[in-house]
């Protein structure tokens, strides 16, 4: 939800992500992220921009920020094997969070906020898991 108004993240047929919006009972794409991956997840912060993050086929993670125009790339997770789990705004900060889950670190999860850079909260790979989790 950004501002009460649903939103959505999803692949395509050719694994290009989409992200629409539900305006009048119509789903309405919104400016094209050009991203292509897989398991796209959104949130928003209190300004309203929306936050994209999806596992990119170079087996990692790219978070983009769209500002109600346009779409920037924040950042690319430089780690290998990394599946997005989930990503959440803390209401405090206003910084994006997100939690992952590392298939090829003995399936562990880390969670990372974000302010100019990502930065680890708590300790790396903390716990182990067989599947992704939410924040």
């Amino acid at each position: 939800m950004v501002a009460g108004v649903p939103h959505m993240a999803y692949v395509n047929s050719s694994s290009s992500i989409s992200v629409l919006k539900y305006v009048g009972g119509t789903w309405t794409a919104i400016a094209s992220p050009n991203a292509t991956g897989a398991a796209p997840r959104l949130s928003s912060d209190a300004a309203g921009n929306i936050y994209l993050i999806y596992a990119n086929f170079a087996s990692s993670l790219t978070t983009k920020k769209f500002n109600g125009t346009t779409w920037s790339t924040l950042t690319v997770f430089p780690f290998s094997d990394q599946r997005s789990t989930d990503i959440v705004i803390n209401p405090i900060s206003n910084e994006p969070t997100v939690a992952v889950w590392c298939g090829g670190c003995s399936s562990q999860l880390s969670v990372y906020r974000y302010g100019t850079f990502w930065t680890a909260v708590g300790a790396f790979n903390f716990s182990s898991a067989t599947s992704f989790a939410n924040l």
